[in-house]
């Protein structure tokens, strides 16, 4: 997968921004949500994902969420219940 890595975007010096990280995508059963940065390799990494599957693509702008740090695929891990807020 390509990588148009952006640490200019990062938002915190402690945290890495995930803009331009294309892995950070989520699969379902039925589709592929891929993140979207307002790049000009956005498209190109559509047209690569749908020569290797037949699933539905979904484009995402996470393009100013992913200066804190993560993407979709972050947005969709498991949080353990001690670690939530109160």
């Amino acid at each position: 997968m390509p990588s148009n890595y952006q640490s200019k975007t990062q938002y915190d010096s402690e945290v890495p921004s995930a803009t331009g990280l294309y892995i950070n995508m989520m699969k379902t059963d039925e589709a592929v949500y891929v993140p979207q940065y307002n790049l000009p390799e956005d498209k190109e990494v559509v047209q690569l994902l749908s020569q290797y599957t037949d699933k539905k693509l979904v484009p995402i702008n996470v393009k100013q969420l992913s200066t804190l740090g993560g993407s979709i695929n972050c947005l969709t891990w498991y949080c353990p219940k001690r670690l939530l807020p109160k």
